[in-house]
């Protein structure tokens, strides 16, 4: 399953309803079936999906979604990304402070897998 990194203040807003925070949220080209579902702007399509872990489908829900090309959005926070501009530049010894956020945010984008 692919992963949409959303950086606050930095991609484009995903508007989650209160209800769903600290559930996984999941966008997709098509309806998939989720906890709570809406439409939104586009990312990877307009259809979005919160799965609540704790619910009895959760597991169905999460293989169906991947089934149907669903996206996971994972938050990440400017202060994750900038803690990894500033371990990236050191790996490559080169100074964090010639860089500006968006420079970083970029390439943290591009890099793929964090975890």
């Amino acid at each position: 399953m692919a992963i949409i990194r959303h950086i606050e203040g930095f991609t484009k807003d995903i508007a989650v309803p209160k209800s769903c925070e600290g559930w996984e949220i999941y966008n997709a080209p098509r309806p998939f079936p989720a906890t709570v579902s809406w439409q939104a702007d586009f990312i990877h399509g307009i259809f979005y999906g919160a799965i609540n872990p704790d619910d009895e489908f959760a597991n169905e829900n999460r293989e169906r979604a991947r089934q149907l090309d669903a996206s996971k959005i994972v938050f990440v926070s400017r202060n994750e990304v900038e803690e990894w501009g500033r371990a990236y530049c050191k790996q490559y010894d080169v100074a964090y402070e010639d860089f500006g956020f968006g420079d970083i945010a970029r390439s943290y984008l591009q890099r793929g897998n964090h975890d």
